[in-house]
């Protein structure tokens, strides 16, 4: 029931905090309301399957890498606070959802795209 749309990525920050990054990630600015609409339907049909909720809050981003050690933490936290008002030069079509199994091993995750799912197309007037 969701259609297409456009996303504008800005923003580079860390999860679950920059003090200690986990995950490295580009902000969505716009378009941010589809994603969190789109989220939160997706969420609530998990749920229905007996997947449990998600407790943290839905924040709309693009995940660029995650960090496995801390070696470097300074020059890392660096780098985040240096490009942390990145703004990207274009923009993204939103046009499907693909959903993946990520299994856990040592030497990193390791995804596998079980269903994928088109959103209806937008009309021409919709673009950001």
């Amino acid at each position: 029931g969701h259609k297409s749309f456009w996303i504008h990525l800005a923003g580079i920050g860390a999860f679950p905090r920059i003090e200690y990054p986990n995950v490295i990630w580009a902000g969505v600015d716009k378009g941010s309301k589809e994603c969190i609409a789109l989220a939160k339907s997706i969420e609530e049909s998990m749920g229905k399957l007996g997947f449990e909720k998600e407790k943290r809050t839905f924040s709309p981003h693009l995940t660029l890498g995650r960090v496995r050690t801390l070696n470097k933490k300074p020059q890392l936290i660096s780098h985040i606070e240096k490009e942390k008002d990145f703004a990207s030069q274009c923009k993204v079509t939103v046009n499907k959802i693909i959903l993946f199994q990520s299994t856990l091993t040592p030497k990193g995750p390791i995804y596998a795209a079980l269903k994928e799912f088109s959103l209806a197309r937008a009309a021409a007037g919709n673009a950001i």
